[in-house]
């Protein structure tokens, strides 16, 4: 069913890209002028946002409705695992759970996003990249947690060649953008 209000603007593929999953990591290029621009977009964008994530929520409900930057279950993981308050059995559990987080993963897991040339290759948007940054993020910070140099290094290089390629699809986009305003 169609709004009896017309959006007043469109969401750049930037800006739509902040208010479902974040920033990036400190990328450059917020996507807002300022924090009332990002406000005033999720209020105005967020019944069509919503309906697309289903029952998950993006990141602008977190933000801006539940006055959190991030999700609660990522801070309390992240306190948990910080104060080693994590036995071993839910460790154990993990790992079983996610070959991400398991230490005797294959080691050509993820090699599709071992170079910057390789998640070029797969031709990602941006929120899917921003996506995978974040979940690799994890998972370096809990290899970080258990003591694995080798699978730190490994999430640490992924990380770094995803960025790169969000920095240059970034830079695109703005140019694209500026391109169409003129």
């Amino acid at each position: 069913m169609k709004s009896r209000f017309p959006l007043r603007r469109q969401l750049s593929e930037r800006q739509r890209s902040i208010l479902m999953y974040g920033g990036s990591g400190g990328l450059a290029g917020r996507g807002f002028l300022s924090e009332a621009e990002e406000t005033a977009a999720w209020y105005e964008h967020r019944a069509a946002l919503l309906k697309e994530c289903g029952s998950a929520r993006p990141h602008a409900y977190v933000k801006h409705e539940l006055c959190q930057e991030s999700p609660e279950w990522i801070r309390t993981a992240e306190e948990l695992l910080g104060r080693g308050l994590v036995n071993p059995e839910v460790q154990a559990t993990a790992e079983r759970a996610s070959v991400t987080l398991a230490p005797d993963q294959p080691a050509d897991l993820h090699l599709e996003f071992a170079t910057a040339d390789s998640v070029r290759a797969l031709n990602l948007p941006a929120p899917y990249l921003e996506a995978a940054l974040r979940e690799f993020g994890h998972a370096q910070a809990y290899h970080t947690h258990r003591a694995r140099p080798a699978l730190i290094e490994k999430y640490q290089r992924i990380g770094a060649a995803i960025r790169e390629v969000l920095r240059e699809t970034i830079i695109i986009l703005v140019k694209k953008e500026t391109k169409h305003a003129n």
